[in-house]
């Protein structure tokens, strides 16, 4: 990467490599106790879990288990497996929620039920239903002290994003002729003709952070919009660098993202930490990087790398000094 084209130093800190081979799309604890990621172990996707130094596959169904979701102490996951036996021979996605070791698929319909999210106090889950199983309308559902809620309408397409720091609030987007916009239990949080892509909310949904290519540019910047205002503020845009696959910290201070340069020669994308409106490059080298999340406090950053040489794929972590 071009760091002086950038005008981005290097953080200080240091990167340690969880896992290569099949490692992928990895998740952290707020806490930064716990990463879990997804792996190919077999023939089939499994969820991996770290902690305390020791990678453990947690899940061993014979099946597909991915895209894991931790709460805050990581003690809570929840996660999408695929089910041959919810009445189509085909097979559905299903969510599942191990608590205290114990895990239970929350879902059962004969629809597909996908990419949970996962309340900070584990207490709350949230998916994507395709209502019939036919991948048409997208609604948003939530599990709830035991009660499964529809939280937007059939027709449609509505995604689940995330919960705010609180956990009060979820957070998604719904999809408009040419736009979207974010939304909570509390009403609609944006108003803009552009996509907002990959929202995420801080502590009470006071502020969304999101990628665009809003105000006539052709890449992907990175924005901050007041909630009560609807004043937008631009955190990163440089030119020729799609800035996308964010996360932020509850408080807002801290928020990671893929930087994909499409300048130069050859494909390059490298990890940005912005913390208190100063940015820093984590990562290094020519593998692709992306689907980065931080701990609560800002320390603690996992993402995913690509090997194009080879098609490995690996789980890094970036730890303050």
């Amino acid at each position: 990467m071009n760091i002086s084209k950038l005008a981005t130093p290097r953080a200080a800190g240091s990167v340690t490599c969880l896992a290569t081979g099949t490692a992928s799309t990895p998740r952290i604890s707020g806490d930064g106790s716990t990463v879990a990621w997804n792996e190919q172990i077999g023939d089939n996707l499994e969820i991996v879990r770290y902690r305390d130094g020791v990678a453990e596959p947690i899940t061993h169904n014979g099946t597909d288990d991915m895209h894991v979701q931790l709460s805050r102490d990581g003690q809570t996951l929840a996660w999408q497996r695929f089910n041959s036996e919810a009445g189509d021979p085909n097979g559905r996605w299903q969510v599942v929620v191990e608590r205290d070791g114990e895990q239970q698929m929350v879902t059962d319909a004969a629809s597909n039920s996908s990419e949970p999210v996962l309340s900070p106090d584990g207490q709350r889950v949230a998916w994507n239903n395709d209502v019939n199983g036919k991948g048409q309308d997208w609604r948003v559902q939530e599990l709830a002290s035991g009660v499964i809620s529809d939280l937007t309408p059939e027709e449609g397409h509505s995604s689940a994003q995330g919960y705010t720091g609180d956990s009060q609030q979820l957070v998604w987007r719904t999809f408009w002729p040419g736009g979207s916009d974010v939304f909570s239990q509390m009403g609609r949080l944006t108003i803009s003709p552009e996509d907002e892509i990959t929202p995420a909310a801080n502590q009470d949904a006071s502020a969304i952070f999101f990628a665009s290519t809003a105000r006539g540019r052709e890449d992907k910047d990175l924005y901050r919009v007041d909630v009560a205002s609807q004043r937008v503020e631009l955190i990163s845009g440089e030119p020729g660098v799609d800035e996308t696959w964010l996360h932020a910290t509850p408080d807002g201070r801290t928020v990671v993202w893929s930087n994909y340069d499409k300048t130069g020669p050859d494909t390059d994308a490298q990890i940005v930490r912005w913390h208190d409106g100063k940015k820093s490059v984590l990562s290094e080298g020519d593998t692709l990087k992306g689907f980065p999340r931080v701990s609560d406090d800002g320390n603690k950053v996992v993402w995913m790398e690509l090997d194009q040489t080879t098609g490995s794929t690996s789980v890094m972590q970036w730890s303050a000094g």
